[in-house]
């Protein structure tokens, strides 16, 4: 007699490209033939078509919304819960902020047997009013007292979890992984390119991009910087990057697929991500395997990995002298550049392979 499948439905906020949305697609894709999987999201786009493609079952909710809003949330913890309960999931398994506050609270409301939430960093890490921090601090509370296995990418995340008393039955460390693929960079340019691929979103902190920038073309150096992504506040950015003149060394390619980043990659000197707020993004990760030199904030999982002046740069939020002081050091010396990019290829090659990071989810889906 067969066994039966158990149910499972993924809840996560957007459908738009972004790490999140990767990990929920690679999620669905390893675990498909071993669990019955249903996944909610708040809107369409990247994620819902490849998974309706690839035969997983999605829900478009439009009522969850990035945003809070009272009535919408309300209106989803009710839909939710309803068929939550319908279904008869065994697991429900929450992504991203708004998917794990509405999530959590139907799946208890509902009964489900085992409630778990996927920390991409701790929303109240972003730059916000104090008294908003004050509220999701204790929102994320509350909640992880009803949390069966909380799901960390990073040391600083457990660190904050510990400070705030949040108590889920279960807490577990399990860093993000990639498919390694050798890689060919063919970045011998007359003009140095610079890359940073994450959407627009404050928390990624694209404004400060600008500052570096310009910089970099006070200081008379020839570069490209290609911003690969989208977002709420891209058209925002591009008024700044005019207003700015800085049109010639600021490259806007919007949302661009997983080959398609790749081959940017290949091609770019020095990656930089200097977001205010990190879970473990996935775009490091590949940059990194694409033997580039990153600099990065030391936000959320990146400290945990990255070795200052070993295989990468590290520089403290919102610096951006600090920031610029680590881009003309690795523009001026193109041995650096290889030989931090080895280094960062060969750390993702011995930790960061997505077969680890399977081995440890099987231990709590399966």
């Amino acid at each position: 007699m067969l066994k039966k499948k158990k149910k499972l439905l993924y809840i996560i906020t957007l459908g738009d490209y972004g790490g999140a949305q990767k990990f929920c697609y690679d999620f669905c894709l390893q675990y498909k033939n071993t669990v019955e999987i249903t996944v909610i999201c708040g809107t369409g786009g990247w994620l819902y078509d490849k998974l309706v493609n690839n035969g997983v079952t999605v829900i478009k909710m439009e009522s969850i919304k990035r945003s809070i809003s009272p009535l919408n949330d309300a209106y989803s913890i009710i839909r939710l819960t309803k068929h939550i309960k319908k279904i008869g999931y065994d697991t429900v398994f929450t992504h991203s902020a708004k998917a794990g506050t509405l999530g959590r609270i139907a799946a208890k409301l509902a009964g489900c047997p085992k409630i778990i939430y996927k920390v991409g960093g701790f929303v109240f890490n972003e730059p916000r009013h104090i008294i908003s921090k004050f509220v999701y601090v204790i929102i994320e509370f509350l909640l992880s007292y009803i949390t069966d296995v909380m799901i960390y990418v990073s040391k600083y995340d457990i660190k904050i979890a510990k400070k705030y008393y949040f108590r889920p039955k279960d807490s577990v460390l399990i860093y993000n992984g990639i498919k390694l693929e050798k890689s060919k960079l063919d970045n011998n340019n007359e003009a140095v390119i610079l890359i940073t691929v994450a959407n627009f979103y404050p928390a990624k902190a694209h404004s400060i991009i600008i500052e570096v920038a310009q910089y970099l073309a006070k200081m008379g150096y020839k570069y490209k910087w290609y911003l690969i992504g989208k977002g709420p506040l891209a058209s925002t950015i591009k008024e700044e990057v005019k207003a700015k003149n800085l049109g010639e060394n600021i490259i806007f390619t919007g949302y661009l697929s997983s080959r398609g980043v790749k081959d940017y990659l290949s091609q770019s000197n020095i990656f930089i991500l200097p977001s205010f707020k990190e879970g473990m993004p996935l775009a490091v990760l590949e940059a990194m395997n694409a033997s580039l030199p990153v600099i990065v904030t030391r936000v959320g999982a990146l400290p945990d990995f990255i070795v200052d002046g070993e295989n990468g740069f590290l520089v403290k939020p919102n610096n951006v002298q600090e920031l610029v002081k680590k881009i003309v050091k690795l523009i001026e010396n193109k041995e650096l550049q290889n030989n931090i990019g080895q280094k960062a290829l060969k750390s993702i090659e011995d930790n960061f392979s997505i077969d680890e990071m399977w081995r440890n989810y099987n231990k709590i889906i399966i």
